[in-house]
């Protein structure tokens, strides 16, 4: 009877050793693991005009990161780094750039949700108004065929190059 009483209070203190010990380090390792996720989580609810969600984004980030392991709170957009079918994060933008979109120019950002914003981006100007009548008018540099007499020879290209018009009148030396 000793031996059962004996046994039952070994396996007692060490169950109760092992559950609060092991879950410590665990809420340890996730709260350092998953400051910038619940960082992030409380800037876009604050962006959408939500007001401060940081205690719940604390609660539910933990949680699932007690259940899972703070693996999971390494990639996530807003930490800077593009993963996990983002276009962007942050500041890394992935080498894009306005005139890689095929704007003219202008400031290329990164939205909330790891999205591309391209409001800081100017389009090319639109053709003149009467761009494509197939008469040279205003600033226009040809229209169709009308070239105004220029060739590639007057454009200081070779003589034997094929001038021609682009659909927004301006030269297309390519030829």
């Amino acid at each position: 009877m000793l031996r059962v009483i004996l046994l039952a209070v070994s396996v007692v203190v060490v169950l109760g050793l092992n559950g609060p010990a092991g879950a410590a380090p665990r809420a340890k390792q996730c709260a350092a693991a998953c400051g910038g996720l619940i960082t992030a989580c409380t800037n876009v609810g604050n962006d959408f005009g939500f007001g401060d969600l940081n205690r719940g984004c604390k609660r539910a980030v933990l949680k699932r990161c007690k259940r899972d392991g703070p693996e999971i709170c390494g990639s996530f957009c807003g930490n800077g780094d593009i993963a996990g079918g983002e276009v962007c994060d942050g500041a890394n933008l992935g080498e894009m750039s306005c005139r890689g979109l095929g704007f003219a120019s202008g400031t290329l950002a990164c939205a909330v949700g790891c999205t591309l914003d391209t409001s800081g981006c100017a389009p090319f100007p639109a053709p003149p108004p009467t761009c494509g009548n197939g008469a040279r008018d205003g600033s226009e540099q040809c229209d169709g065929t009308d070239l105004g007499g220029a060739t590639c020879a007057s454009l200081g290209f070779t003589p034997d190059g094929t001038l021609a018009c682009t659909s927004g009148c301006s030269f297309d030396t390519s030829g």
